[in-house]
């Protein structure tokens, strides 16, 4: 026997969901009905999505439903024992009358030996193939751990690079002053952003926990995941910030409007008494 590599197909299930509802965000856009293959669901508002396009990206769960599996045939190669066949010369036995010397009996022992020695052999070339086998299992066992750390880091540095965009364009938003707009509608605007820093709160939850998994797991690059953590932290840091101030600032316009409608309804009441006080002179003087 001897060991080949061959390579073959294998049919493997792939998790599926199905948009319920159209969403664009967190470096996606789907529409509702979309088909595409699910990533991963550790983080239960958000899930890791990858469409037919190949693009990556968090959609809210309940945004979409698992529906059946797709079943894909992949290529694999993996290694196989195949039986070898050799010719061998056919010994032909033929009843011949040899004289036999008897004062040589070593002769005999030496032959006798001779399918020991083969025997032994063979056993030890079959150590040697399973040696090399198990040498070959740990092998594959080794690659395939690389291969999924390297899918968790680029996830990882995925979720972060596409958490740091949204963050941004918050901070955008926090310092942009639209002086159209009521102090009503700014109150909108700033009441969705309450809400969509709520939920951003579960992704750096998500972020600090896989950067958590790394350290433990002693990956090669643990040390720039929990730098790129920190980087995050600190600008989540900074956009709460922002957000206290635009707080107050909203509070203080309220108070500016409140006490201009005051006005505007003492000068209002003011005239009225001034055109009734005109009506009650002209009155007076017929």
């Amino acid at each position: 026997e001897r060991l080949e590599h061959r390579t073959g197909t294998e049919e493997r299930s792939v998790p599926q969901v199905k948009a319920l509802y159209p969403f664009t965000g967190q470096g996606i856009s789907m529409a509702k009905g979309e088909v595409m293959f699910l990533i991963n669901k550790t983080n239960p508002d958000w899930w890791s999505v990858r469409k037919a396009d190949r693009t990556d990206g968090f959609v809210p769960a309940n945004y979409v439903r698992e529906i059946e599996p797709r079943v894909v045939p992949v290529q694999v190669r993996r290694p196989e024992k195949v039986r070898t066949v050799q010719r061998v010369k056919k010994t032909v036995l033929v009843k011949q009358v040899v004289p036999v010397k008897r004062s040589k009996p070593a002769a005999r022992r030496a032959s006798r030996a001779q399918p020991v020695e083969r025997v032994a052999d063979v056993d030890t070339r079959i150590q040697d193939i399973q040696k090399d086998y198990d040498e070959l299992l740990s092998l594959s066992a080794a690659r395939q751990a690389q291969l999924e750390d390297a899918i968790k880091l680029y996830m990882f540095f995925a979720e972060c690079d596409d958490f740091d965009k949204w963050i941004r364009d918050k901070e955008k938003m926090l310092r942009t002053e639209e002086t159209d707009d009521s102090v009503e509608n700014a109150k909108r605007k700033y009441e969705k952003f309450v809400t969509d820093l709520s939920a951003a709160s579960k992704r750096l939850e998500h972020i600090d926990a896989a950067a958590e998994e790394l350290v433990a797991a002693k990956h090669s690059q643990a040390g720039k995941a929990t730098a790129r953590r920190q980087q995050l932290r600190q600008q989540w840091e900074r956009l709460l910030r922002l957000k206290q101030q635009k707080e107050k600032s909203l509070e203080g316009a309220s108070s500016v409007e409140l006490f201009s409608r005051t006005c505007d309804e003492a000068l209002d009441w003011m005239a009225e008494k001034e055109q009734q006080l005109a009506a009650s002179g002209a009155h007076a003087a017929d």
